[in-house]
This record gives structure tokens, sequence and C-alpha cells, in this order.
């Protein structure tokens, strides 16, 4: 039983009580109260419908607002009508050289299968098709090899397709790319700064190029290369949406009511109220201080450079602000973390213990991009789950907590292979994400149970494979394989 209650000027008018499964409505009539609060599991609800409301009306807004009848005419122009861009744009190739028809149709093919992910059936399939051109064979055996995470080796095989074809733009930001992966900014620095020289009105480098900024972390700069790109008339449907994320990144989502909290490291900013930033604060410092603990403390970290946290009231308003976002779907998700904007993005779901236990685990996605970017996915995915199972008692963190359902999902479905699973590129990864997420959570599991401690510590080693092998050889994976096996079939 539970009950329902009125006060009025803070004394009890009446009560009255109900079955927890039963549900209904109250009102009231012939009362002046210039203000109702309710408070209790209703105001979650309440909280949803003001936030689906709210977006509806911002939606009618943007579709009927035109600026053209509000704004005068010159600041509209903003002093730049008859700005139009001036210099080459690159030349636009799908291929490092010509191709026939057929020859076309199995370069596309063999593309899609990366794309899908299936890098490495791509990889075997190149063995053998020898009609393909040398420079076509190489530059799909460099994106096979980035999906993979063998950035090294895509490297290489971008600068040979290069020696054929110096001004294929595929394999000169390709070859970017994977500087910026195997964190040689200023390689990558200099080849994009090469090709705006070469190409000042180019708007597609400019976008590539600011969003690696933003992935990096270096919003300011991104901002005033998509500003500069405006200002010289190089504009696209592309450039004004990576304009609008720059925008989110530096002012967030525009909450009806703002309830903001700092703490060392985190900065919460919520429409629910004051209490929710308070709480998730509170565990994401407890969190914080283990991650610490079990991986590396982040150098630049507090003042202006605390981890943004945004908390929205319902699901419409984080699905709204998150659409533009180029990553994946947020439909159904619970909360995600950001790496272009470097947010914490979560929705206030009807459990709040479930929206806490969201914080934890996107949370240390956030934390582990500062100080580990571009993890290899299990091991950023085995942790978060590892991690968002963390309980606190007598305010202090219980880690390690046996998750019955992952072990359920591999009994029922299998695990994948070690040598396969640890090759799984994002794609192939999120294909079949409930059993891999539940893989992952065994992995790490074991590795910080297991009395070896073959836990991975990690290493500065961004390319994946090279990573892997610096941390576990082929004997630990094995016996690692050997542990997974027993998890799985094990009565606990």
């Amino acid at each position: 039983m539970t009950s329902i209650q009125l006060k009025y000027n803070g004394r009890k008018v009446l009560k009255a009580w109900k079955r927890r499964d039963r549900w209904g409505r109250f009102g009231f009539g012939g009362l002046k109260m210039p203000t109702i609060k309710v408070s209790g599991k209703c105001r979650l609800w309440m909280q949803s419908q003001l936030d689906k409301e709210d977006q509806k009306r911002r939606t009618k807004f943007r579709a009927t607002y035109k600026e053209t009848d509000h704004l005068p005419a010159w600041l509209l122009d903003g002093g730049m009508k008859d700005t139009k861009a001036t210099g080459a744009v690159a030349p636009k190739s799908a291929w490092p050289v010509e191709l026939g028809p057929t020859v076309k149709l199995i370069a596309e093919a063999t593309l899609i299968l990366i794309q899908a992910g299936q890098p490495e059936e791509a990889l075997e399939t190149l063995q053998v098709r020898e009609v393909l051109p040398d420079a076509v064979r190489e530059y799909l055996k460099a994106c096979a090899h980035a999906r993979l995470g063998r950035y090294r080796k895509a490297l290489a095989r971008y600068k040979i397709v290069r020696a054929t074809a110096a001004d294929f733009l595929p394999a000169i930001e390709g070859e970017a790319r994977m500087h910026a992966k195997l964190r040689n900014t200023q390689k990558a620095t200099a080849i994009y700064e090469d090709l705006l020289k070469r190409y000042p009105a180019d708007p597609g480098i400019h976008v590539n190029w600011a969003l690696a900024l933003m992935r990096w972390g270096r919003l300011t700069a991104a901002d005033t290369l998509i500003k500069s790109a405006i200002s010289r008339g190089v504009d696209s449907p592309d450039i004004q949406q990576v304009a609008g994320l720059l925008q989110k990144s530096k002012h967030g989502p525009a909450f009806r009511r703002r309830f903001e909290h700092k703490t060392t490291h985190y900065h919460i900013v919520s429409d629910v109220d004051l209490s929710v930033c308070v709480q998730a604060g509170r565990n994401l410092e407890r969190m914080y201080s283990m991650y610490v603990k079990r991986l590396a403390r982040p150098a630049d970290i507090g003042g202006d450079r605390r981890f943004k946290v945004y908390l929205f009231a319902g699901q419409d308003g984080y699905l709204s602000y998150y659409k533009d976002l180029v990553q994946r779907n947020a439909a159904g998700s619970a909360g995600l973390y950001s790496p272009l904007l470097k947010q914490l993005l979560i929705w206030s779901t009807p459990r709040r213990s479930d929206m806490m236990d969201t914080v934890k685990h996107e949370g240390f996605h956030q934390f582990l991009d500062r100080v580990l970017p571009n993890a290899p996915r299990w091991f950023n995915e085995g942790l978060a789950v590892y991690y968002e199972s963390a309980s606190v008692k007598h305010g202090r963190v219980k880690l390690g907590g046996f998750r019955e359902d992952c072990r359920a999902t591999l009994q029922e479905h299998g695990f994948v292979p070690l040598d396969k699973f640890f090759r799984l590129d994002d794609a192939a990864f999120m294909k079949n994400a409930p059993l891999h997420y539940a893989q992952s959570w065994a992995l790490i599991y074991i590795m910080l149970q297991s009395e070896e401690n073959v836990f991975p510590k990690p290493r500065d080693t961004p390319d994946h494979e090279e990573a892997l092998d610096a941390v576990l050889a082929e004997s630990e994976r094995a016996e690692l394989q050997v542990l997974l096996k027993i998890l799985v079939s094990a009565a606990r």
C-alpha cells in the first residue's frame, strides 16, 4: 500500500490509501491556489509530459518561424550577402584509378562488406580478387584495417595508394585520420592544413577537419575553422550542421528551466531539479575515485575542464537535442556520452535508480575518453558495465558485483571465440549488442577477479592490435577463453 496526501501551506488536509498497482486521477475544485507542487513517483511522469509538450511547441515554432518577418535585412546579411567562395574544390572520385563497370561492382561490393561490419571477410576476399587494380586493392585493405583498429597497417596502405594516386582525397584524409588515431596530431594537422591551402573552397574538407578537432577536444579551434569557412562563403548543409554542434558544445541544451551543480570534477546541469544534479554529482565523484585507481588521473581536470553532464526531464528533450549528432541512433537509450560534444547526456527515466545506473555507465565512457581515447570497444563497454554494477553502502563504493543477467545472455546465445571477438569493429559489435556487452563484462570480471590478475593495464599504444599483443599474450588469451567457458557453464 501507498498513500496520497494533500498539504496546504504545509498542513496535511487529507490522506488516502491506495494499492501500488492501482492508478487513477486526482484533481482540485473550488480552491484558489497560486502554486500546486506535486511530489512522488507521479512527478517524473508529469515532468515527462511537460517535456513532451515543450518539445512539441519548439518544433512548431521552428517550422513556422521566419527570420525575415522579424529581423532587419542588414542583420540577416551579416555583411556577407555578396560573399562567394573563391579557390579550388577537391576533385571527387570514389576510386584511385578509373574502373570498368564489372570491376567497379566488385570494388563497391567489397567496400559495402567493410562498412557493414565484416572487414575480416573483406580482407579474405581481397586475397583472391586479382581483377582489382593494385591501388584499389590497397585502398580497400586500408579501409578494412582501419575498421579493425589496425591503424599502422591502414596508414601504410593509404601511403601506398597515394604513391599511385597522389590527389586521391579519400586516401589523403584516410592518412590524416590514421595519424590522428595514432595520436600523431601534428602530422594529421599538417595534412589538413595542406588540403585547405590546395582546396580552400571545399566544404567537405572543412567539415572533416572540424570533426577531427572536436574529437580531440579542440572545440575552440573547430569553431574558428567553421566560422572562417562561412565568412568566406564556403557553406553547405554539413557545415551548418557542424556549426550547430559547436553551439551545443558551448552552450548545452536550451532548458526551459535550469539547475546547476558543480563538484570537483563535474559540472551538472538539468531541467529536473537541483536534487538530481547533486545526486548525480555525488555518484559521479564516487565513481571517479574508482576510475582513477584502476586507470589513470586526467591531467587537465577541474575548472573549465570539468566533465559536462546534462540531465533531461524527459525523453523527448533528450532525443531532440541528440538528433543532429553524427553518431548512432539514440532512440531506446536512457543516456549516452558524445565524444564529439564531450558531454554526458541522460534523461530522467521513471525509476531514479535506473537513471543513476546509466549515469555510472555512460560516465565511465566520458572518463575513458579523457584518459584513453579510442579504446577498444570491448574494453570500453566491459568496464562500463562492470562499474555500472557498483553499489554504495555507508558512503563507500563496492565493486565486483556479479551480473547474472550477463551470464544468462551468454548461456542462451553462447560466447564469441576470443580470436574473433577481439577483432570486432564497432558496427559488428553493435549488431549483436546484448551478447557482446555481456561478453565484454564477463572478460573484465574474470580479469579483475582472477588470482593471476591478468587485467590489461592500459598502454600508450593506440593501435588496437598492438595494444592487445602488448597486454595479453596468446597463452593468456587461451587461458582467458577457458575461464570464460567456466563462468558461463558453472552454477553460482
